[in-house]
C-alpha cells in the first residue's frame, strides 16, 4: 500500500509557437533543486522567464536538471501540469526533486510524513522520494476560559493538508462560545445571538499556503505544528455592564459654541441610543435630525450642528405729522423672522421735546400694544412714526383716577388712592397685595384705559385670606458673665413663637456662684418680635485663687454695688451725688437721681411728682443696674417703677386729704 505520487518518465520538450504579430508578455518562475530523501536543497534556485503557454522546464533547458551525484525524478505532466507553467498572477514556483545516486529505498511499502526545511510535513514515497509540492501540518486547537485562562479542552486534529486549513467548533462545550472580537479565526457563518450579543461557535484556521483568505491572520507551522488558542465565554454568566458617559450637544456651526443646554447620558456599552435634534428658534439644523446607534467604548459626544438665521430689522423714522420732516434720529432694531417689537413713547429713543407721538403708533384701538413684525432674514421693515407739535395743540384738560380697594360687599379694606393725568393719556394700575386679603377671582388685576375729563373710579375687590399665617419666631439670648462683664461660658439662644412663654434657670458654673443682687435666678417672659438678651451675673466662690478676690472684704467698694453711701464709686453714671441728697442716694446708669428706696428725687431729696417724673425720668433699655446690656426684665427698672408708684399714691392721698368739704 502507499501513495504513488511520482514516477520516472522521460523529459519531453514541447515546442513553443510564437506569433509574428505580437510579442506575448513574459512572467517569472523559480525552480528549487531539492534532495528528495533529505528535503535539503542541492543547488541554488534558478529564475526563468516565459509566457503562460510555456513549460518552465523547457525554458530552463535539460542542462539545468543535470546535477552530479543525483538523478532527476521526472513527474507526470497530466498530474501536475499547472505547476510546470508560468502564471500571469504570481511567480510560479517549481520544485525539482533529485535522488542521490546509489540510494536504496525501504521495500516494506510504508509511507510516512517527514518534516521539511519549510516547516511543513511532506509525504515520503515508497521509493524513498519526498513530495514537496503538497504540505501538511499537525493542527491543535486549545479552548480556554476567557476570564481565568483555564484550559477547557483541546481539539487535536493531527496532520492535515495545509492548503485547505482546518475547521473546529465549540460543539460539546455547552453554553461556551466565542465572543465577538475574541479570536482572529472566527467562522462568520457560525454567528449566534444571545441576549442581544453576538457569539460564534466555530473557527477556520488558514495557513500561508491556503488558497482562500480568512477573517483573521494566516499562520505558519513551527516544526510542523500549528497551535491555536481560542478563548471562550460562558453565555449564561452575567458580567457587569461597562458604562460610558457622553453628551448630546447643540452647537453653532460657525462659532462652535453651545446654543442650548447639553444633556449627559451614561449608558452600557452595547446598548442602543436614539435622540432627535431640538428645534431652536432662529437656527437651522445642518446635520441629521434623528440619531441612532449602538453605544461603543470611548463613545464620542453627539453633536447637532446649526446655522444661525440671518437677522432682519424694523426701522422707525420719526417725523412731524404736518411737515413730514424728520425731527429725531431714526430707531433701528434687529431681530429674527417671527419676532416682533413695539414702541414705548416715554423711552429716551422715542421721546422728543415739544412733540407728542400719535397714539396709533404705540396703542391699538382696543388699548392693546401696537406691534411691528420683523421681516424675512436680511430684510428691513420701515415704519414712519408721526408726532404732533405740542404748540399746535389746544389746552389739554386734566383727568383724575380714583382707585378703591374693597371686599366683595363694597366695604373698604384700604384707603383709596388717586392719580392724575392729561385727558387722552393712558393709565395703567395693578392690584396691590394687601396683608390678610387676596384678590377676588372675578376682580380684574389690572385697569388700563385713557384718562377722561373729571373723575374716573376703578375698584379692586378682595376676599378675606383665610390661609393661616405661620407664627413669627422670637429669640431670647442668655449670657453668663462675671463682675467685669466678661463671659464665663458660651451664650445660649432659644427660640419660640411670638407671644408664647419662656423660662430659663441660671446654670451652675464651676468656681462661681450667682450674684442674686444683680440677676434673677430664673428669667421668665414671652417671646417678642424683637430679640431679647438676659444676663446671669456671677461672682467667684473663692474655690480658686483666680476668683478669690470676689469675696475678699479688704477689696475696694467697687465689688459691693449696694447703694450705701454717696461716694462716686456707687454711682453707675459716674456723676457725684449732691451733698444735699439723703444718705444712700445714687445715680442710676441712665443719670436719674434716686433715693435708697429707688424713688426719683430732686437734688434736695424731695420725691418728684407724677408730672415731674414724666419730664425728668431717663430710661435706656439697653442697660441694667450692673451696667450690662439688657432687653429683658431689669431689677433697677422695677425699683424705679415701684418708687414712682409709691410717689403717685402719696401725691393722690395728699390731694384727697386736702380736698375741701362741700356745704
Amino acid at each position: 500500500m502507499g501513495y504513488i505520487l511520482f514516477q520516472d518518465t522521460p523529459l519531453t520538450v514541447y515546442p513553443t509557437f510564437i506569433s509574428n504579430n505580437y510579442a506575448p508578455e513574459k512572467y517569472k518562475a523559480i525552480i528549487h533543486f531539492v534532495n528528495s530523501v533529505t528535503g535539503k536543497p542541492i543547488k541554488a534556485d534558478m529564475t526563468v522567464e516565459g509566457t503562460t503557454d510555456q513549460d518552465i522546464r523547457t525554458v530552463a533547458g535539460e542542462d539545468a536538471f543535470e546535477v552530479a551525484g543525483y538523478t532527476y525524478t521526472r513527474q507526470l505532466n497530466q498530474w501536475y501540469s499547472y505547476s510546470f507553467k508560468f502564471n500571469a498572477n504570481w511567480v510560479q514556483e517549481y520544485t525539482a526533486f533529485f535522488t542521490p545516486e546509489g540510494y536504496v529505498p525501504d521495500d516494506d511499502g510504508f509511507v510516512a510524513f517527514v518534516l521539511g526545511t519549510d516547516g511543513y510535513y511532506h509525504l515520503k514515497l515508497e521509493n524513498g522520494d519526498i513530495n514537496y509540492n503538497t504540505r501538511f501540518a499537525d493542527f491543535n486547537i486549545t479552548y480556554t476560559n476567557k476570564d481565568t485562562g483555564e484550559v477547557l479542552g483541546t481539539d487535536a486534529q493531527g496532520v492535515q493538508e495545509a492548503e485547505t486549513g482546518t475547521y473546529s467548533s465549540t460543539d460539546g462545550y455547552g453554553s461556551w462560545a466565542i465572543a465577538k472580537g475574541d479570536s482572529k479565526w472566527i467562522d462568520p457563518h457560525s454567528a449566534i445571538d444571545n441576549n442581544g450579543k453576538t457569539y460564534y461557535t466555530a473557527i477556520y484556521v488558514y495557513t500561508d499556503r491556503s488558497g482562500v483568505s480568512s477573517q483573521g491572520d494566516v499562520v505558519s507551522p513551527v516544526h510542523g505544528q500549528i497551535n491555536v488558542t481560542v478563548p471562550l465565554t460562558d453565555m449564561t454568566k452575567t458580567y457587569p455592564a461597562e458604562n460610558v458617559t457622553f453628551k448630546t450637544r447643540y452647537v453653532d456651526d460657525a462659532t462652535g459654541k453651545d446654543i442650548a443646554p447639553s444633556s449627559t447620558d451614561t449608558l452600557p456599552v452595547g446598548s442602543q441610543y436614539s435622540s432627535v435634534a431640538l428645534d431652536i428658534p432662529h437656527y437651522k439644523l445642518n446635520s441629521a435630525k434623528d440619531v441612532n446607534f449602538t453605544v461603543q467604548k470611548g463613545q464620542k459626544d453627539v453633536i447637532y450642528r446649526y446655522t444661525k438665521d440671518q437677522a432682519s430689522f424694523v426701522e422707525f423714522k420719526l417725523v412731524d405729522a404736518k411737515t413730514n420732516k424728520e425731527i429725531g434720529k431714526s430707531v433701528k432694531r434687529s431681530g429674527q423672522e417671527g419676532q416682533w417689537t413695539s414702541i414705548d413713547p416715554s423711552s429716551k429713543e422715542f421721546k422728543i421735546d415739544g412733540y407728542t407721538m400719535q397714539k396709533s403708533y404705540y396703542q391699538t384701538p382696543g388699548l392693546g400694544t401696537q406691534t411691528y413684525d420683523f421681516p424675512e432674514p436680511g430684510k428691513t421693515n420701515s415704519v414712519t412714526v408721526k408726532y404732533d407739535k405740542d404748540s399746535d395743540k389746544p389746552d389739554v384738560k386734566e383727568g383724575t383716577l380714583t382707585i378703591r380697594y374693597t371686599d366683595t360687599r363694597g366695604n373698604e379694606i384700604k384707603d383709596p388712592t388717586t392719580q392724575e393725568g392729561k385727558v387722552g393719556d393712558l393709565y395703567e394700575v395693578v392690584a396691590p397685595d394687601i396683608k390678610g386679603w387676596k384678590l377676588n377671582d372675578n376682580s380684574p388685576n389690572l385697569f388700563r384705559d385713557e384718562y377722561e375729563e373729571g373723575n374716573t373710579t376703578v375698584t379692586f375687590k378682595y376676599d378675606k385670606d383665610e390661609t393661616p399665617t405661620p407664627a413669627e419666631q422670637g429669640s431670647v439670648t442668655f449670657k453668663y458673665v462675671g463682675k467685669d462683664s466678661k463671659e464665663l461660658q458660651a451664650s445660649k439662644t432659644i427660640k419660640g413663637d411670638v407671644g408664647k412663654s419662656f423660662e430659663e434657670k441660671a446654670p451652675s458654673i464651676k468656681g462661681y456662684k450667682l450674684d442674686i443682687t444683680k440677676s434673677e435666678e430664673t428669667y421668665k417672659g414671652k417671646y417678642t418680635e424683637q430679640g431679647q438678651t438676659y444676663y446671669f451675673v456671677y461672682v467667684g466662690d473663692g474655690s480658686t485663687p483666680s476668683n478669690n478676690d470676689n469675696n475678699n472684704p479688704s477689696d475696694n467698694n467697687s465689688d459691693n454695688n449696694t447703694p450705701s453711701d454717696n461716694k462716686d464709686s456707687n454711682n453707675e453714671s459716674g456723676k457725684t451725688v449732691p451733698k444735699t441728697a439723703p444718705e444712700g442716694s445714687y445715680y442710676d446708669d441712665n443719670g436719674n437721681l434716686l433715693n435708697k428706696d429707688g424713688v426719683l428725687i430732686d437734688s434736695k431729696g424731695t420725691p418728684l411728682t407724677s408730672d415731674q417724673s414724666k419730664n425728668t425720668l431717663k430710661v435706656d433699655n439697653t442697660k441694667n443696674k450692673t451696667g450690662l446690656p439688657e432687653t429683658g426684665e431689669s431689677s433697677t427698672l422695677l425699683m424705679m417703677l415701684s418708687g414712682l408708684g409709691v410717689l403717685m399714691a402719696s401725691v393722690l392721698a395728699f390731694i384727697v386729704k386736702r380736698k375741701p368739704k362741700r356745704d
